[in-house]
């Protein structure tokens, strides 16, 4: 993913948008924080590698945006698609559990984009002030309403436009992310009733494990390259086993699928496969029908 993000940059012509685009994903702590980081705690994109992902998407979507509306300066809406969430790399701690960093909670990430782009560009030199206001404007602008964090509301089309982008994917996935983890009414076609979204999620019958899986795939072996190089693998594993076993069978089932590949990537025994496969037979039947959607 974050090569397909690189490979955006280079279609930008603003020299001076580039320059800084490269200041920050040239940068070796830089990239690694982005590709690590998540989106959020407790909305959309929770988990590691999610930020990259949500930007990605939301980027994604901007290029669609430019090519039906060509009054949108494309230049400036990919850069700022790509930056718009920047200051989440330092707003989260993440080596371990996700929580919000002193600076996250004391500041938040608007600011910290901001701060951090101003810097960026003092390093470049002679960067042109009227791109410099409206990009910085696109930060502080992105959540659109005062009441949901932003000091300024979208006054300029790209800043509108980039807003709804960020919305709409962060909404999408929340809303999917609500659905998968419904667990207590798996009988119904509805969720129980949502206290993000303020209403019931009808579920449909739509095959949302499918992006579930992907997720998966690319998030979990960051955590658990994380948890493997702080504990050790034997330690991960033995976590693995107390949470599967200790853990409601949706959650669990929703994990194990993604354990496998993660494990087996992280070069871990094969006998530890056996001792997964010997851990499912053990749990009890109702758990093992809820492990077949993987």
């Amino acid at each position: 993913m974050f090569e397909n993000l690189l490979a955006y940059v280079d279609t930008i012509s603003s020299d001076p948008l580039k320059k800084l685009l490269g200041a920050f994903l040239n940068d070796e702590k830089t990239a690694d924080l982005f590709r690590r980081a998540p989106a959020a705690k407790g909305f959309h994109h929770i988990y590691l590698g999610g930020l990259l992902e949500h930007t990605l998407s939301v980027v994604r979507l901007l290029d669609q945006a430019a090519k039906r509306y060509p009054q949108l300066n494309r230049d400036l809406l990919i850069a700022g698609g790509i930056l718009h969430d920047i200051g989440k790399i330092y707003e989260f701690s993440y080596d371990g559990l996700i929580e919000y960093s002193d600076e996250g909670r004391m500041i938040g990430h608007l600011v910290m984009g901001v701060e951090m782009i101003n810097k960026k560009m003092e390093a470049i030199g002679n960067f042109p002030e009227r791109l410099a206001l409206e990009l910085r404007h696109i930060i502080l602008s992105h959540h659109g309403e005062f009441e949901f964090g932003s000091p300024k509301r979208p006054k300029t089309r790209e800043a509108l436009v980039i807003h709804f982008m960020d919305d709409l994917d962060a909404k999408l996935n929340a809303f999917d992310s609500f659905v998968e983890a419904d667990a207590a009414n798996a009988g119904s076609e509805w969720t129980a009733y949502n206290r993000f979204f303020e209403r019931y999620l009808y579920k449909e019958s739509r095959p949302y494990r499918l992006r579930a899986a992907v997720r998966q795939r690319e998030g979990f072996p960051l955590a658990a390259k994380a948890l493997c190089n702080k504990h050790g693998k034997e330690i991960f594993i033995f976590c693995l086993l107390l949470f599967y076993f200790f853990s409601p069978a949706s959650v669990a089932s929703r994990c194990f699928c993604a354990i496998l590949p993660g494990t087996t990537a992280l070069g871990v025994s094969p006998n530890a496969s056996t001792l997964f496969s010997s851990a499912m037979r053990l749990r009890k039947p109702e758990s093992k029908e809820k492990l077949r959607i993987c």
